[in-house]
């Protein structure tokens, strides 16, 4: 069986049900920065690592020493997240130049700045192999010579157990679910919501379900804004069956200032997601084929519109989240990422 170690700053819980899988086919080690809640299984094992801050800069104790430690025990692959604050990570390639291991790097995507765009362009050669969230952020690295027989995409997902199309059911309400942070922006939500309102048109509520550090100015906001009667803040929702219902009934999934796995999410139950063409993501708004299975709007007023177009045609939301669905189940399953993960081991 092949033996792979994978660096993780922390397991969240939906990489769960991932890493089990792969361990199906593998034996596989993690090493984390963070310790996480996991409940292990066959070919499993999870190590915390000791770290120091320097800044954003973060390094590994004994890292090349762990390195050296593991290459003993005759590893396949080292796994690593393409983070440029782990500069550790970038030299493995020149201090094991005679290793029997390859160096994957897991995560890689364009970049927010130029400079460290380039930069990452720059970092590929300390890689033998990459593996991306996305097609469109692989072909984008393909164009700045990236080989393409040393790359895959894996196409980033959020398993849903026992998952349901509610493309068809009635729709009731909009939904966010995420973090309550700065980044996902929803105080501008509520300004939308406050305009749909003044304009005249029967707005339904927005379900927040989440908790954070915005929580408390999010609420005084909307008390401002004198539209508490439209926001319903229900607090974090862990159970997957009492989450499920809340897509039952939304007309869309909703984010302004980021989109990560929450779209994948909205898909699973066949909901649309609407965010905008600049918010933060780890790839995963890729997915999003505008008009389609959602949509990515410029900003504000676009925003807005399409709020009010879910409103004025019933079948939008069917129409969308039917897609949606049949996108998820034919693109984003557990076992489509699974294969295109553990595909490098086949390119020896």
């Amino acid at each position: 069986m092949k033996r792979i170690v994978i660096f993780q700053e922390f397991i969240p819980h939906y990489r769960e049900a991932f890493f089990k899988k792969i361990s199906e086919e593998v034996s596989l080690k993690l090493y984390v920065e963070r310790n996480s809640n996991i409940n292990f299984s066959g070919n499993f094992q999870m190590k915390v690592l000791e770290t120091k801050n320097f800044f954003k800069i973060k390094l590994i104790k004994n890292f090349y020493k762990i390195i050296s430690e593991e290459t003993r025990d005759e590893i396949d692959s080292v796994i690593l997240p393409f983070n440029l604050w782990r500069p550790q990570f970038f030299f493995l390639k020149i201090l094991f130049p005679r290793r029997n291991f390859k160096i994957v790097f897991w995560g890689l995507d364009e970049g927010n700045y130029y400079f460290s765009t380039y930069l990452k362009i720059f970092l590929i050669k300390a890689g033998d192999f990459f593996i991306f969230y996305h097609e469109k952020i692989r072909k984008y690295f393909l164009k700045y010579g990236l080989d393409k027989s040393i790359s895959r995409t894996a196409n980033n997902t959020f398993h849903v157990e026992n998952r349901i199309d509610y493309s068809k059911s009635q729709k009731d309400y909009f939904l966010f679910v995420g973090s309550l942070d700065r980044r996902k922006r929803l105080d501008t939500i509520l300004e939308i919501i406050h305009e749909i309102n003044s304009l005249g048109y029967f707005c339904p509520k927005l379900k927040v379900i989440g908790k954070g550090s915005e929580s408390k100015k999010l609420k005084s906001k909307a008390n401002h804004l004198k539209i508490s009667d439209k926001i319903e803040f229900i607090g974090e929702v862990n159970d997957p069956n009492e989450l499920m219902n809340f897509y039952k009934f939304a007309y869309c999934s909703i984010s302004y200032g980021q989109a990560g796995l929450s779209v994948l999410q909205a898909f699973a139950y066949g909901v649309p997601f609407l965010t905008t063409e600049n918010a933060i993501s780890g790839g995963e708004k890729h997915n999003i084929e505008n008009g389609k299975n959602g949509f990515l709007v410029k900003g504000k007023k676009e925003f807005q519109e399409i709020l009010i177009k879910f409103l004025t045609n019933q079948s939008l939301s069917e129409k969308m989240g039917s897609y949606a669905y049949k996108y998820y189940s034919e693109s984003c399953s557990l076992e489509l990422m699974k294969k295109n993960f553990l595909s490098f081991l086949k390119n020896d």
